[in-house]
């Protein structure tokens, strides 16, 4: 979610919102048409590809001081269970073939859990679309992530 003073509070997927890519930042993405795409250039995209290049704690690190930077005062995280590999989680309406695998997430995730350079005011988790799972793997695989986080605050 993006909070500026400017703004209300809208979901990041909702491009025509997103006014500013100083306070917003689209972190390990999924792959997206071109239209997305370039307006996802203007807002700092960090893919799969770069977080695991640059390691997830630096590229954490990373945003969240480019946040801090941009004057952002509270965190507000929207994590899409789609963002992990499809063949891990089936219940999504967009799977993503080479997703992160669940460690990646939980790491990303405790990362800015733990934090303190952008205070986190609330987390979501979603995309879980129960209709779609197979065997409740997807809602196993988000309540396992809720759950580590939780656990190791």
């Amino acid at each position: 979610l993006l909070k500026d003073e400017n703004i209300k509070y809208y979901h990041l997927t909702r491009k025509e919102k997103v006014k500013s890519g100083e306070k917003a930042i689209k972190f390990g993405q999924a792959d997206v048409d071109r239209k997305s795409n370039e307006l996802w250039d203007k807002v700092n995209p960090k893919d799969k590809t770069h977080l695991r290049n640059i390691g997830l704690d630096e590229a954490c690190q990373d945003v969240l001081y480019k946040l801090k930077g941009a004057g952002c005062t509270d965190l507000y995280v929207s994590f899409d269970i789609d963002s992990i590999d499809g063949n891990l989680v089936p219940g999504t309406g967009t799977p993503e073939p080479y997703g992160l695998k669940v460690k990646e997430a939980k790491r990303i995730l405790s990362y800015i859990w733990k934090q303190d350079i952008v205070p986190l005011m609330s987390m979501e988790l979603v995309e879980v679309n129960p209709l779609l799972d197979r065997a409740n793997k997807t809602a196993k695989v988000a309540f396992d992530i809720i759950k580590s986080l939780v656990e190791n605050k």
